[in-house]
């Protein structure tokens, strides 16, 4: 069983068990928290199904949690947070000693935590940092392969996600092979030609610590991309077998559950909550003051746990409280918190059974007392979002953000669809005729056969729907067109949001015409582009842009909006001030 535990700033996850052992998960940052998320909450049931009380929370300015990346001093404040955790299931669960778990970053904090602990008795380190510097050097790399470059502030962005000149500084000065106290007893699991392993390995050995070494196996499949993030079964399992070893065999005295609690920041109170007989997980964002009365439910895009791409959800989530908004950002099955069902495929984006947890999430607010929702979904997230308003009504609102697909072929290949669908073969229509492609292709920086290959089957995609829509219907039975009209004839108001160049709006284009020109005639629906956004529009401008979109969609009164055509709109730059504050 999975409850929330919240302590201070910290929103956090506690897997129950009744033995003496607790563990605290200290997972990575960033990017590569965005990966690890599922598979370390599949690390936490399995340990908790061992018999062991298990912890896992996001560090302050992370996922859930209260704060922001960009504030002063958090490689310390993180590592104090692993303190914090550790005395938080302490007191939730009466555990008598306890283990921590570190991945990357959290192997890291998790050391140096331990060597002001006493209570700290086993620590598992799973690939890792072992040099601040080189770290940081792996951060700069991976910015610059996609696309990103140290600031005016000296901060690097990976992703959306902001590591400060501060604590880019911080992390120089960190080095685990220079630690001086350590848990008696360490599990180390290095990555593949993990540089720094050998050494720390040799470092602790002289510290008199009992070192069980193991190669992580899976790493890449691990932390590569979220979408197609892999827990690595085997090693959890020998982390599993270790940890159990080293539990005393009594169990604890029980300790009586506490109700959720929430984490308070300005205008807003995030309630983590599980719901759907605790199957699913999400968090409540609610307004200090009176609530509207309508609600917004967030959906995942793609494999993304709930906190989003650059965690751009949790700052929606908060930043529309400020307005006066109650929202529930949720893990559909399979994804971030929320346990697949075995009667369920592995692979989630787009399939139709989490319509199923959609609805129990509208079913959650409806008891809460919101009589219909507004729905907001990113890429996947939209394609699920649609699919659920033709199903339910209570679905007032729909913005779908970057569509890619509006009707998923069984046994097409999501690697090849997410390759595919890039660009807007538009885009490329109008670069032929700039000088900068030519160059860029004459030097190689352009691969031209790839890109050629995702605009054909674009393309040829594009063909065979516009064949299916004269028929008169597609794979489901229904032209996209005639799911529109009936969400039209419920009044139910639609708002598709495209970055201008993107892949989507040849899919748009093949079922409603350019631009979803098509849509003209029924009311309520709306296309907009965001000029100069990337698909996962990831900056801090693109996301206040969307935010404003969002805003005026939200506030568009309804019988205004029914009575309003179909419009092509471009957005505007805006400020970002109604996100400076979102996350505190």
């Amino acid at each position: 069983m999975m409850r929330p535990l919240v302590f201070d700033d910290c929103a956090g996850w506690l897997h129950e068990a009744d033995g003496a052992l607790g563990v605290v998960v200290c997972g990575p940052q960033g990017y590569e928290q965005l990966c690890a998320q599922a598979a370390l909450r599949e690390l936490a049931e399995r340990l908790a199904a061992r018999g062991l009380p298990t912890l896992r929370f996001d560090y302050p300015g992370c996922g859930d949690s209260l704060g922001d990346d960009d504030e002063p001093a958090r490689l310390e404040t993180w590592r104090a947070s692993v303190a914090s955790a550790v005395a938080a299931l302490r007191a939730a669960t009466g555990a008598r000693s306890v283990a921590l778990v570190g991945l990357r970053l959290g192997g890291a904090l998790a050391l140096e935590a331990a060597s002001t602990l006493e209570d700290v008795t086993a620590l598992a380190m799973l690939a890792p940092v072992v040099s601040g510097r080189a770290y940081r050097r792996e951060i700069a790399a991976f910015a610059a392969m996609t696309g990103g470059e140290a600031d005016a502030q000296g901060a690097i962005s990976v992703a959306g996600f902001r590591a400060t000149a501060d604590t880019l500084a911080a992390l120089d000065r960190f080095d685990a092979t220079k630690i001086a106290k350590a848990p008696r007893a360490i599990f180390l699991a290095a990555a593949p030609e993990q540089i720094g392993a050998d050494k720390l390995e040799a470092r602790l050995t002289a510290l008199g610590v009992e070192v069980t070494r193991a190669p992580f196996e899976g790493y890449g499949d691990l932390l590569a991309d979220p979408t197609f993030a892999r827990a690595p079964d085997a090693l959890f399992a020998d982390v599993a077998d270790w940890l159990a070893a080293r539990a005393p065999g009594e169990t604890r005295a029980a300790v009586s559950a506490s109700a959720p609690a929430s984490l308070r920041g300005p205008g807003f109170v995030d309630t983590p909550l599980t719901f759907d007989e605790g199957r699913l997980a999400g968090v409540l964002c609610a307004p200090e003051g009176v609530s509207r009365g309508r609600a917004i439910l967030f959906l995942n895009a793609g494999a993304n746990p709930r906190m989003g791409w650059a965690r751009q959800t949790v700052r929606y989530a908060r930043a529309l409280a400020r307005q006066g908004w109650t929202s529930l950002r949720i893990d559909v099955s399979g994804l971030g918190d929320s346990a697949r069902r075995p009667d369920r495929p592995a692979q989630v984006p787009y399939s139709d059974a989490p319509q199923d947890d959609v609805i129990a999430a509208i079913d959650l607010l409806a008891a809460r007392g919101f009589a219909d929702v507004a729905v907001i979904g990113p890429c996947s997230g939209a394609h699920l979002g649609f699919h659920t308003a033709v199903r339910d009504p209570r679905i007032a609102q729909l913005a779908m953000i970057n569509l890619q697909v509006f009707v998923w072929t069984p046994g097409r290949s999501l690697a090849i669809a997410m390759r595919q669908s890039t660009r807007s073969a538009q885009h490329y229509r109008r670069r032929l005729f700039e000088l900068d492609t030519w160059r860029r292709l004459v030097s190689g920086d352009l691969d031209l056969r790839t890109i050629a290959s995702g605009v054909a089957a674009r393309l040829r995609r594009r063909g065979a729907e516009r064949l299916k829509a004269l028929a008169g219907r597609d794979a489901d039975g229904a032209t996209i067109l005639t799911r529109f009209q009936a969400l039209a004839e419920r009044n139910q108001q639609v708002l598709l949001i495209y970055s201008d160049n993107d892949g989507g709006l040849d899919e748009l284009a093949a079922h409603l015409g350019p631009n979803g020109a098509r849509l003209a005639r029924l009311p309520g629906m709306r296309v907009e582009l965001l000029p100069d956004a990337d698909h996962n529009l990831t900056s801090p401008d693109m996301q206040a842009r969307l935010l404003q979109t969002l805003i005026a969609f939200l506030d568009a009164p309804a019988a205004a909006a029914a009575r309003e055509p179909a419009a092509i709109l471009r957005a505007t730059p805006g400020p970002a001030t109604l996100l400076s504050a979102a996350t505190d």
